[in-house]
């Protein structure tokens, strides 16, 4: 009889994070440090508002996803329960939030926390400035960039690379699935309870790790670029 092997899944290292990293553009290059630190998922990146980031506790609450064209969703093991929709906390280092916080400060908490960057086209119509898509802003953003390196994978390879990076720093099972979402956890009004020792001392060791190659010169300046593209290019991402 025939034994199925499950083929080995693309994984990036913390070396090649730090090259995407370093040829993206914002707000990308955050968007690839989040998810080498938390391990969301693409849909959950596009689904985070503003009002996401608890900037008292550095925690962000993961509790939307969004489909093909922004259709918003409970993300997995995250499905409504009693009628409100599951979150699921993650404690952030204190430089990931530093990194985040230009995308907070002075904007309203429904407002999507990362959106396209503004174009405008050789007509002068302004386009973009809208949520992100899952699939285009992968496509257009990041496999690009990983073809260039020769890398394999695209934003899955982060998940991966954020499993492997708990599993070298010993992270119990329970918080290496709640992190990942993998598992249906009860969810408290006062989600700060959630955040277990093991969790804040993960965070600090995924930071000392990830900043060995992203340093604080690289931290974003908010603000929308500008640039010029043809009347017929649609800004979906």
């Amino acid at each position: 009889m025939w034994e199925w092997i499950k083929q080995e899944q693309p994984c990036f290292s913390v070396e090649q994070i730090a090259h995407i990293i370093r040829m993206s553009n914002e707000p990308y290059r955050t968007i690839w440090r989040l998810v080498a630190e938390t391990g969301i998922r693409r849909g959950e990146i596009c689904g985070l508002n503003v009002g996401a980031l608890d900037v008292v506790n550095r925690i962000l609450l993961v509790q939307r996803s969004v489909t093909k064209l922004r259709k918003r969703k409970s993300p997995k093991a995250g499905a409504k329960r009693n009628g409100e929709v599951k979150k699921r906390p993650i404690k952030l280092s204190p430089s990931m939030f530093e990194q985040l916080r230009p995308f907070v400060d002075g904007r309203q908490g429904t407002e999507p926390l990362f959106l396209t960057p503004v174009r405008m086209t050789k007509k002068g119509k302004r386009i973009g400035g809208t949520r992100l898509e899952p699939d285009n802003f992968v496509k257009r953003h990041l496999k690009p960039i990983v073809k260039k390196l020769e890398l394999e994978g695209a934003a899955h390879a982060f998940r991966h690379g954020n499993a492997t990076l708990l599993d070298s720093l010993r992270a119990p099972w329970a918080l290496k699935s709640t992190r990942l979402g993998h598992v249906d956890e009860a969810t408290t009004r006062d989600y700060t309870h959630m955040i277990s020792d093991d969790e804040v001392r993960i965070s600090q060791e995924l930071r000392s790790m990830l900043d060995k190659e992203f340093v604080a010169q690289d931290l974003p300046k908010f603000q929308p670029q500008v640039e010029t593209a043809s009347e017929s290019q649609s800004e979906a991402v």
